[in-house]
């Protein structure tokens, strides 16, 4: 199964950076290190800025997932690397460009002047992954970019979120949910009615719902923000 695939709300990923997340950094459902062992790619972190040149050729309006394989705004990213990228997603307006990341506070690092060459560009998507109630403060920094689209990646869905604060539902504009994959292809599924509560307050705030494949789940609702 290719990377996209098993991804889902995205047909297409592109890598500007190289490399694995450094041990300290890495959840225990990162799922990157297997391919670089397989290819035997160059594991240390390091700027490929021609990976963009695939987006430079396609001319159809398109959706990447930004750093698939890394998370652009972890501690371990040169800043001078994360304005470099900014700066080639800046000249391809015709696509958006996804940012999923568990690091949110460091995006206020940039600012929020659009006249700044450090900005976030505007054809950016914001995410944060979530995966139980305790994680639910990591969305706070990504209410303050108020003129960008930004989403919520519940997979895995590892524990109840219970009910969230208002203040979070009314600036999410999307929310991904799936289940932990794990070795050979097998699933840890969350509970129904997690998974029922969080559908009921999405409806309730006319929230968009990509429900993933490998949520074991009978309504496979796959909504994508128009934004």
């Amino acid at each position: 199964m290719s990377i996209e695939k098993s991804i889902g709300w995205v047909k297409h990923t592109v890598n500007p950076i190289g490399g694995l997340c450094p041990e300290e950094y890495r959840c225990s459902y990162y799922y990157v290190p297997p391919f670089y062992d397989r290819f035997g790619w160059e594991t240390a972190p390091h700027l490929q800025l021609e990976a963009f040149e695939k987006c430079r050729k396609r001319k159809k309006p398109t959706r990447y997932f930004l750093c698939s394989t890394h998370d652009l705004f972890g501690p371990w990213i040169p800043r001078d690397w994360i304005v470099r990228i900014f700066n080639q997603v800046r000249k391809l307006q015709r696509h958006t460009f996804l940012i999923l990341t568990k690091y949110p506070e460091r995006t206020l690092d940039f600012p929020q002047t659009s006249d700044s060459l450090d900005t976030i560009p505007r054809n950016c998507w914001l995410g944060v992954t979530i995966t139980n109630r305790d994680d639910l403060r990591r969305f706070w920094p990504l209410g303050f970019h108020r003129r960008l689209t930004k989403f919520i990646s519940f997979e895995p869905f590892l524990g109840d979120v219970g009910d969230i604060h208002e203040d979070v539902l009314r600036r999410v504009n999307w929310i991904i949910i799936g289940a932990l994959t794990l070795p050979g292809g097998r699933t840890k599924q969350p509970e129904r009615e997690w998974v029922k509560s969080l559908l009921k307050q999405a409806d309730r705030h006319k929230i968009p719902v990509f429900v993933k494949s490998n949520l074991d789940w009978p309504e496979k609702r796959q909504e994508i923000p128009r934004r």
